[in-house]
């Protein structure tokens, strides 16, 4: 393969600098061992998954190309490892290979041109880059640990036609926090009001500080993931079927990753400014290793031997090469100010109300090795028929640009001046029009204005007319909403929550609010009404909040527990009142509520001191960690009792763990494990007496 001196999406009048430190040809002419080039890439890497590295074994270069092998040895791949889901275990099943540099760098053009290996699925061969994880970090916020996978090939652990196809290209990274985490390492805990619980500050710069931004977390998709390959992707092929290139290009601002120089990807660049290794390495992945409880864990020894067969398995690499911008010897790029495409068709397409404002961002760059001598001004001006001013309205800037290379500006222009509103577009002259205008000046050439590039013409200005009259409208505000489909809520108690009601512009409410807990069954037929009790009357008022209460109970029979439904059923909150605009139409509510959660009533028969002192029933430790045993300690009053059972019931009152016989000579002692963490009720049943104890699993 002839070697590129630059990277394959390089532009011309750029001077890319190649970091031979991280870069590789694998060329190792009369080396009979064959071997890599161990000065740049660590010949032993520290384990961090359920394999074992061995390079010395499993990495090989020949005729200019490196081999990574992944095996399955039995015996090779032995080492103590802790797993999350799992426990304690020295039989591992496989070893593998990485190359990862010594040398580290963060921005620059990173590309190799790889052939995956064969067996779908099971093995993910991957280009990546990552830095080490900083402990000391510990601001709430402060980025610990940055990952960029240029790509990793191969790993959706089901054999579906076409997945073998499916590639990613994500991001990856560590925050510190000073609040618990759950069992994703991402979703804060939170205590009974809802809260996010903290740390205590001798965890602060351990791994309970550590807060993982996966592109898995639904919240983060958008962000930090990018999927090529999939059934929609017209330009998808088999990554094991022959070579292909494999780029990323990081900068301040942005990452973008190419495949065979087509950009796949681009995502703003905002934990990822850490110095980063490269690393080339073939993964184990599902069937042969899962994730659980946010770290990998082995499969069943039984497992491993009936499919060692399947193995050996190697991904090839041509090279693997990165550079850097020499910004000081690249050609100077011109000047530029510019309104984006997508910024630009928004101005020229909505209209804008005379009397308001008008707000947009605007990009300037002073070029390679100059700055801005000046801030950007950008101003409406009304032109005529001849292209003169007729009246300029003023942009206000955001920020100032003046000794910076590049950036965005937001504006924001007032359409009027001196009291008086801005000329609708309709009542213009024949021949006028608002362009949008900008300039600033490059040290590059001090004495010359650098233009807008585009400027925008055509702005339609309307003139500001009263609101019509707004629909009667009835609903839950969305934080409401996210309350009442979330929490539980227990039975025979009280349920609480506000609705928004408005009659509509000039009109009142004919009658107060109503609002109901309604059980439905699975053809939405009312099957038990539980009415709410309004703590204030709209009657005539035109909009407001009206509180409510529902006691969920009725006739002295709480109500039935969501977990002892019938399929189909469910509770809803339905709510509904009357506009004098149409005093015979009933308004409903915008947002039914479906799927509130109710709870079992838990009756407390003891207080926490009561348990320990009166009935001699110690539960500790309390809050319990995932992974920790709660240890039930009976002093000899209570160890005389026949007939003890205990169990670990949920807010629903559902039985999470259940022991029958609970042998009243021994303490018992119960592994805490893949549990969800929350509020639980310890219930301890002795004789016929039944007592409860709450703790909380973090």
């Amino acid at each position: 393969m002839p070697e590129n001196s630059r990277p394959l999406n390089a532009k011309a009048n750029e001077n890319w600098v190649i970091k031979w430190n991280r870069s590789d040809n694998f060329g190792n002419p009369g080396d009979p061992e064959e071997d890599v080039d161990y000065t740049k890439w660590e010949r032993n890497p520290q384990h961090v998954q359920t394999w074992t590295w061995d390079n010395k074994r499993n990495c090989k270069q020949k005729n200019g190309i490196l081999s990574i092998t992944a095996r399955f040895d039995d015996a090779g791949a032995d080492r103590p490892i802790n797993q999350n889901c799992g426990g304690r275990t020295n039989d591992l099943f496989y070893t593998s290979g990485i190359l990862k540099s010594f040398a580290g760098g963060t921005y620059g053009y990173y590309e190799a041109r790889i052939k995956g290996a064969q067996l779908f699925p099971g093995v993910s061969p991957a280009f990546w880059m990552y830095s080490s994880i900083d402990d000391n970090a510990t601001k709430e916020g402060e980025i610990r640990y940055s990952e960029v996978d240029v790509v990793e090939m191969t790993q959706r652990g089901n054999l579906v036609a076409g997945n073998e196809m499916v590639m990613d290209h994500n991001l990856h990274a560590i925050v510190a926090t000073r609040f618990k985490v759950g069992n994703n390492g991402y979703t804060f805990q939170l205590d009974g009001r809802g809260n996010k619980i903290p740390l205590a500050a001798s965890d602060y710069n351990t791994n309970k500080g550590r807060r993982w931004f996966r592109p898995g977390n639904p919240e983060l998709h958008d962000a930090q993931e990018n999927v090529t390959g999939s059934v929609s992707d017209p330009n998808r092929f088999d990554p094991r079927a022959d070579f292909h290139y494999y780029g990323c290009k990081i900068t301040p601002e942005w990452i973008t990753w190419y495949v065979d120089r087509r950009e796949v990807g681009r995502k703003r660049n905002d934990k990822w400014h850490r110095s980063m290794k490269v690393a080339l390495s073939l993964g184990i992945r599902a069937p042969y290793t899962t994730f659980c409880n946010n770290a990998f864990a082995l499969p069943t020894r039984a497992f491993a031997l009936a499919n060692k067969h399947k193995f050996p398995q190697t991904m090839q690499v041509d090279y693997v090469r990165v550079w850097e911008l020499d910004e000081n010897t690249t050609t100077p790029s011109e000047p530029k100010l510019a309104i984006k495409d997508e910024e630009a068709k928004r101005l020229t397409s909505d209209t804008f109300t005379t009397g308001k404002t008008l707000t947009f961002d605007v990009d300037f760059d002073a070029g390679i090795g100059f700055v801005a001598e000046n801030n950007v001004s950008v101003n409406l001006i009304l032109k005529d028929a001849r292209n003169k001013n007729v009246e300029i309205y003023r942009g206000v800037a955001s920020s100032d640009a003046t000794g910076k290379r590049r950036g965005k500006i937001k504006f924001t222009i007032d359409l009027k001046k001196g009291g008086v509103n801005a000329t609708p577009t309709a009542d213009l002259n024949p021949g006028e029009q608002y362009v949008i205008s900008g300039r600033f000046k490059s040290s590059q050439d001090p004495s010359k204005n650098i233009l807008l590039d585009n400027q925008i013409k055509g702005i339609k200005i309307v003139k500001f007319v009263s609101q019509p009259v707004l629909e009667p409208k009835l609903e839950i505000e969305d934080e409401e909403a996210n309350r009442l489909t979330t929490e539980v809520f227990t039975t025979g108690e009280t349920l609480t929550f506000e609705i928004n009601f408005d009659a509509g512009r000039g009109f009142v409410s004919e009658n107060n609010v109503s609002a109901n807990l309604i059980l439905k069954d699975a053809r939405n037929k009312n099957l038990e009404t539980y009415r709410g009790v309004a703590l204030s009357d709209a009657t005539g008022r035109r909009r407001g909040k009206i509180k409510f209460t529902i006691d969920l109970k009725k006739g002295g029979v709480n109500a039935k527990p969501t977990a002892n439904l019938s399929s189909g059923q469910q509770y809803i909150i339905s709510s509904t009142f009357k506009s004098s605009k149409d005093p015979s139409k009933n308004v409903f509510m915008d947002n039914r509520i479906e799927g509130i959660k109710i709870g079992a009533l838990l009756p407390l028969s003891f207080t926490e001191e009561s348990l320990d002192e009166d009935d001699g029933i110690t539960v500790h430790p309390n809050p319990i960690d995932n992974g920790q045993n709660l240890n039930i300690k009976l002093n000899k009053k209570s160890k005389k009792r026949k007939r003890i059972k205990f169990s670990l019931v949920d807010l629903e009152g559902e039985e999470v763990i259940y022991f029958k016989n609970f042998k009243n000579n021994s303490n018992l002692s119960i592994p805490i494990n893949s549990i969800d963490s929350g509020i639980y009720f310890v219930k301890i049943q002795i004789n016929k007496k039944i007592f409860l104890k709450r703790i909380i699993v973090n």
